[in-house]
């Protein structure tokens, strides 16, 4: 497995194209196959986009232990930014 960290992960998936928003977290603790998770929103939420997006981003990402993830949006906090702690819950299947 290749080792980088979280923000150079998060730069990578974010110059894949079709990348609106990305946010990578390390895994919960007790997720031992991952090292980190990459929720990600998509320029075009379609069948189609996510399914071109998930056979591009499992060959550039091959050999990285993350687990990549679409979503619609990125939960926001109330000031706007993207709120990790529910990343972190979702990524613990947690989610409130």
């Amino acid at each position: 497995m290749i080792s980088i960290g979280a923000r150079h992960l998060e730069c990578m998936i974010a110059n894949l194209p079709g990348i609106l928003e990305v946010c990578v977290i390390p895994s919960a603790s007790e997720d031992v196959l991952y090292e980190y998770r990459a929720f990600v929103v998509l320029l075009r939420n379609t069948p189609s986009a996510v399914y071109q997006f998930q056979e591009e981003s499992s060959l550039f990402l091959a050999g990285i232990s993350v687990k990549v993830e679409v979503l619609p949006e990125l939960p926001k906090t109330s000031m706007g930014c993207v709120s990790r702690e529910q990343l972190l819950a979702l990524s613990a299947g947690t989610a409130a």
